[in-house]
C-alpha cells in the first residue's frame, strides 16, 4: 500500500474525542486514532476553533494544529482531508477542501444540513477528481459485509419483515440505519410515519417508521437515549432470522426440523458472525487506502451519503405536514 498524510477538520468526539473516554489503546473509536494505527496513512496535523481541543490532539499525537481550515491549506498539502466537523458547517469546509484537489474527503454523516446543499456537493464531486468517502460506518463492518452476502445469496429464503430500534434522532444516529438498509435491500420504495414522536435535544426528530422496500418491510421504531442508547435490527425471513446489536456478535437462526414436534419447523442451526465494532472507524480507513491503491471499489460515497439526506428530509417534510 501507498503512504497517504491526512488532516482532520473538527476535533469533536468522532474526531478524537471518543478515545479520550476510554482507558483502552485496542479500541479505535475516532478518526485521529484510526489514521493513527493504520500503516496506509500518515496524520499530519488538525484544525479546530477550540484551543482546548487542540492542546488535547497536540498533547496525544504530537501533531501541530490550526484554528481554522484557510490557515491549514496555507501549510500543508495533505491527501486525505476529514470534515468531522457539525453537518451546519460540512457545505463551506467541503467547498474550500475539494478546491484543494486533494485525492480523497471523508465526510462524516450526515453530508449537509439541507437537501440542497447535500445535492450542490454531488454535482461539486462530479466535476472532481478527488474521492468522496462518507462515514456511514456500518457499511465498513466485516460482520456486516458477510451477513450482506448470505441475503444476496439467498440463504435467508426472503427477508418479509424486521424491527429496528435506534436512538438520538433520525438524522444523526437513525440514519445510519436508513443507510444500512438501502445497502441491504435497494431502494426505498415508500416511507410512512406510524407516530411522530419527539426531538431529540429538541433539534432531532425521532419518528417511528414504516419503511417499505420491494419485498421486505422494516418498522424503525426509537427508544430513549436518557434511558440507555438502542442500536439493533431484527430481520424475519422464510429461512430464518437475524439479529443484530451495535456492539455485540450478530446471530443468524437457520430453520430446521423441530427436534420434540416433529411436524414443526423451528430455529435450530445458528451462525455467529463476529463483530469487530471496536475498531470500525479503522475499516473505513482500510476501504479507502485500497480503494485508492486501485484494489477495490469504495463501500460508502457521496452518492449513497446523498441518498440517505434525501430519504432523511422526505421524513422530515411528512413530519412537517403532520405537525402544521
Amino acid at each position: 500500500m501507498n503512504k497517504y498524510s491526512a488532516a482532520i477538520i473538527g476535533l469533536g468526539q468522532i474526531g478524537q474525542g471518543y478515545d479520550f473516554n476510554i482507558d483502552d489503546d485496542k479500541l479505535i473509536l475516532s478518526h485521529a486514532s484510526a489514521l493513527t494505527y493504520h500503516n496506509s496513512f500518515d496524520l499530519i496535523s488538525a484544525v479546530d476553533p477550540n484551543r482546548k481541543e487542540r492542546d488535547r490532539f497536540e498533547k496525544k499525537f504530537l501533531k501541530p494544529t490550526f484554528s481554522s481550515s484557510k490557515q491549514l491549506y496555507s501549510e500543508v498539502n495533505p491527501d486525505v482531508i476529514i470534515i468531522s466537523a457539525p453537518s451546519s458547517c460540512h457545505f463551506q469546509l467541503f467547498q474550500e477542501a475539494i478546491a484543494q484537489n486533494p485525492k480523497a474527503i471523508v465526510l462524516e454523516k450526515p453530508i449537509a444540513s439541507s437537501e440542497d446543499e447535500a445535492a450542490e456537493m454531488l454535482k461539486i464531486s462530479r466535476n472532481s477528481n478527488s474521492v468522496v468517502c462518507v462515514n456511514y460506518i456500518r457499511r465498513f463492518n466485516p460482520a456486516l459485509q458477510e451477513l450482506k452476502k448470505i441475503i444476496d445469496q439467498g440463504d435467508l429464503g426472503q427477508i418479509y419483515k424486521g424491527v429496528i430500534w435506534y436512538t438520538k434522532g433520525i438524522k444523526n444516529n437513525g440514519s445510519h440505519f436508513i443507510d444500512l438498509l438501502i445497502w441491504l435491500f435497494g431502494n426505498i420504495k415508500n416511507i410512512k410515519v406510524i407516530n411522530s414522536g419527539r426531538k431529540w435535544d429538541n433539534k432531532d426528530p425521532e419518528p417511528d417508521l414504516c419503511i417499505s422496500f420491494s419485498n421486505t418491510k422494516i418498522y424503525m421504531l426509537s427508544g430513549r437515549e436518557e434511558d440507555y442508547y438502542m442500536g439493533s435490527m431484527r430481520l424475519v425471513a422464510t429461512n430464518g432470522e437475524v439479529n443484530y446489536i451495535d456492539g455485540e456478535d450478530i446471530q443468524i437462526q437457520f430453520v430446521g426440523n423441530d427436534p420434540m414436534y416433529l411436524d414443526y419447523k423451528s430455529l435450530t442451526d445458528i451462525k455467529n458472525l463476529s463483530n469487530p465494532s471496536e475498531k470500525n472507524i479503522w475499516y473505513l480507513y482500510e476501504n479507502l487506502a485500497l480503494h485508492l491503491d486501485g484494489k477495490n471499489s469504495l463501500l460508502s460515497d457521496i452518492n449513497s451519503g446523498a441518498l440517505v439526506m434525501s430519504n432523511v428530509m422526505k421524513i422530515i417534510k411528512k413530519l412537517e405536514g403532520i405537525h402544521e
